[in-house]
This record gives structure tokens, sequence and C-alpha cells, in this order.
């Protein structure tokens, strides 16, 4: 008697368990696992600078990214995010550390969600919601040549994850999928 059942439908993967203390059929447990998607929509705004708290422009465009909540993932609140290209020749996140910080608003014009005083975030995004992110890319196009990936984590208020990645294209913006690793979200059905 199998343990669990994985059936990938779309972009949602869902694990039903057997719960041992029930005759079979009586009762599951189901865990539903919503992939963020992150797109790399070009430079477009200068939002933050070179630094671990540098929250205002450099004077050059910064990497501009969106995430998507998926439907399924329900309501979360971010803590943390990192962006980490995958030769780990850029580093950008919301933690004090020697990395440059990564900015992330509801929109590409509104108000920064990073606190002044140490650049991490706490927002909440609706179901099936997104962000936008905002890294420096320094002075040129030093750290998002077309073909690089990057990496990036989302951490939730209740210590679940969420990754996705993108790859950057010459001119042209990028879509990629991620995975969640979602804590709380287990679902009794009887």
């Amino acid at each position: 008697m199998a343990d669990f059942i994985m059936h990938a439908a779309g972009r949602r993967a869902v694990q039903i368990h057997r719960d041992p203390a029930t005759p079979f059929g009586k009762d599951f447990i189901v865990v539903f696992q919503s992939n963020p998607i992150l797109s790399f929509n070009g430079k477009l705004r200068d939002r933050v600078g070179r630094g671990d708290k540098s929250l205002s422009s450099d004077g050059s465009f910064d990497a501009t990214f969106t995430v998507n909540l998926l439907p399924g993932s329900g309501n979360r609140t971010v803590t943390k995010l990192g962006l980490r290209r995958s030769d780990n020749a850029g580093i950008w996140n919301t933690t004090v550390d020697n990395y440059w910080v990564l900015g992330a608003a509801a929109s590409l014009d509104a108000a920064l969600y990073n606190n002044s005083a140490n650049a991490g975030v706490n927002f909440a995004v609706s179901e099936g919601g997104s962000f936008n992110l905002f890294a420096s890319d320094g002075t040129g196009s030093t750290y998002f040549p077309p073909g690089s990936t990057l990496n990036l984590t989302v951490t939730f208020a209740d210590g679940s994850t969420a990754t996705a990645s993108v790859t950057v294209a010459g001119g042209q913006s990028t879509v990629g999928f991620g995975s969640a690793l979602l804590r709380g979200e287990n679902r009794r059905n009887r």
C-alpha cells in the first residue's frame, strides 16, 4: 500500500498522505504546494544603490523583477528575500550583511517595503498577488548579462520558503518557475 500519491496538476503539486490512524479511505492529509513565478523585466527603475542598506537611487537603473504567487498559495507574509546569481557573481538580500540590498515594493513606483534601519522586509501578499524586486547593477551591465540565471528565495512568516529561478534573455523579459516548501498549509478531508 502506498503511503502517498503525487499528482502534478499544471504548476501545482498535490500530495495525498494516508493517515495510518484511520482505516483506508477514511482520512487523508492533502498538502498543496504552489510555485511562485519570477520574471525579469529589464532595467526599468533606479530604486536602490550599491550597498547593504542603500535604499535610494545610485544613478544606474536597477534590474527589476516581478514575483507572482499563484492561486493556491494562500495569503502570505514575506519576511526575507534573497536573490543570487547561479554562479555566485552577485548576491542581493534583505538582511544586514556584506551583500547589496534587494528592494521590494508593491509596484514599480510604490514605496519600498524595506525597513530603512536594516533593509528588512515584512509585508503581506494576497493569494495570487505579486510584488516587484529591485537589484542594483552597479555601474553598467555587470551582474545581469544575457544568459545569467538568478535564483530567488522567499521566506514567509510561518518559516516556510519558496524558490524561483529566471534566466536573463538578450533584451527581452523572461519567466522562470520555482517551487515552494509551505508549512502549515495541511488540510484534512473527511
